[in-house]
């Protein structure tokens, strides 16, 4: 096996300027594509489907968002929550 391995790196090293060649004619094909590239993170593609907070943001997609924790304060006695006792 390490046969094979030193007489690859042999014929590489014999070749290198149009081995050399190749792959900056390879890179260069895959850098023209760059400007036609699109990168984007979709955080909602990082969500486990099978959670039940994850379904039930994809059932209701107009109210937040995945990164926003919403809170509710009621009081049970039926005052508004806006006086001393509640805010503290």
């Amino acid at each position: 096996m390490a046969d094979v391995r030193f007489s690859i790196a042999r014929w590489v090293v014999s070749r290198r300027a149009p081995i050399g060649i190749f792959f900056i004619l390879v890179t260069l094909a895959f850098a023209a594509g760059m400007p036609r590239l699109d990168i984007r993170t979709i955080f909602a593609d990082l969500l486990p489907s099978d959670d039940p907070f994850v379904q039930t943001y994809r059932d209701h997609p107009n109210f937040g968002n995945p990164l926003t924790v919403t809170i509710m304060v009621k009081r049970t006695d039926g005052k508004k929550i806006y006086n001393q006792d509640t805010l503290q």
